[in-house]
């Protein structure tokens, strides 16, 4: 069991139609340092009402690694069913790496929601430098139900399990790393 702090942020920055967007999924503290980060900076464009296209570059940060830049090009939007998909590509030492979040929303009471959500991540060519294996690297399956205080801010719990597999598990094995993780987070959401 390992306390840690988990910081999921994303900001857009300016017109309706075309933004600069920062965002960062999951970056773990541990006792005040900065175990892992991946932030996107990229441009933003908005197709229709629904999809937005966007490119840029990533920063991808482990402690245990030396950290790296690659570019990215991505697909944000609401598919049918109000699921939720944010689908990102990235070039690295020659291996092209995809990660595909799905996610929906499902409202229980007038101020109680149940979030699913599905992670994938695969890729071209095993890259050890990167932590990239080829082929599937990893699943993530979450469960979060929240309740929201007010609009814009909500208390959620989350059960979160993290499943690798091929190229990536057995680096992960190497380096005496667990093949599965799973993580529970209490926290506060705020949208402003």
């Amino acid at each position: 069991s390992t306390n840690a702090q988990k910081i999921t942020f994303k900001s857009l920055y300016g017109s309706d139609y075309k933004k600069l967007e920062l965002f960062t999924d999951d970056a773990e503290i541990k006792n005040g340092k900065v175990e892992n980060a991946d932030i996107d900076i990229f441009y933003w464009h908005l197709l229709d009402q629904f999809w937005a296209i966007k490119g840029g570059v990533n920063y991808f940060y482990q402690s245990t690694r030396t950290p790296y830049w690659q570019p990215g090009i991505g697909l944000e939007g609401l598919m049918p069913y109000f699921i939720s998909t944010n689908a990102r590509g990235y070039f690295h030492r020659g291996s092209a790496k995809l990660d595909i979040e799905l996610s929906r929303d499902t409202q229980i009471t007038n101020n109680f929601f149940i979030r699913v959500g599905v992670r994938g991540i695969l890729a071209s060519k095993t890259i050890t430098q990167g932590e990239i294996g080829r082929g599937l690297n990893q699943m993530r399956y979450t469960i979060r139900p929240y309740y929201r205080v007010m609009p814009g801010l909500n208390l959620f719990a989350e059960f979160e399990r993290d499943q690798y597999y091929g190229a990536y598990k057995h680096m992960q094995l190497n380096s005496r790393q667990h093949t599965t993780k799973n993580t529970l987070t209490f926290g506060l959401a705020m949208l402003f």
